[in-house]
């Protein structure tokens, strides 16, 4: 999976109000579902001792004021359905400044040319 497929495939969830790249995001007022996603690892795959591409590992986050929500089990069918089978992380957030929402996260590699 590249990049622009990974985005393309979390822009079509059914449900979620907001999709967007970069941790700020997460905090974001407002528009919940969303989806915030960044990279978080990028690991060199060598070929005859040249860069061949790289994997970056990105951090997928679902946000919700409820847990196990539709949205994210339509997130989750999704990812299936494009044969992906992250491990999911489960958080109950509450911030002193906003109200409570759920986090959900998990990690998905995908290949690129830096």
């Amino acid at each position: 999976m590249t990049k622009d497929e990974l985005s393309k495939l979390l822009h079509s969830v059914s449900g979620v109000e907001m999709v967007a790249e970069g941790e700020a995001a997460i905090e974001a007022k407002g528009n919940y579902p969303r989806i915030v996603y960044w990279e978080t690892v990028w690991t060199d795959n060598m070929a005859s001792g040249d860069d061949y591409h790289v994997t970056v590992t990105y951090q997928i986050s679902f946000c919700d004021r409820k847990p196990r929500s539709q949205a994210l089990l339509n997130l989750k069918k999704a990812l299936n359905d494009a044969g992906l089978h992250p491990t999911w992380y489960h958080e109950h957030v509450v911030p002193t400044s906003s109200p409570q929402y759920f986090h959900s996260y998990c990690a998905l590699d995908v290949e690129e040319d830096l």
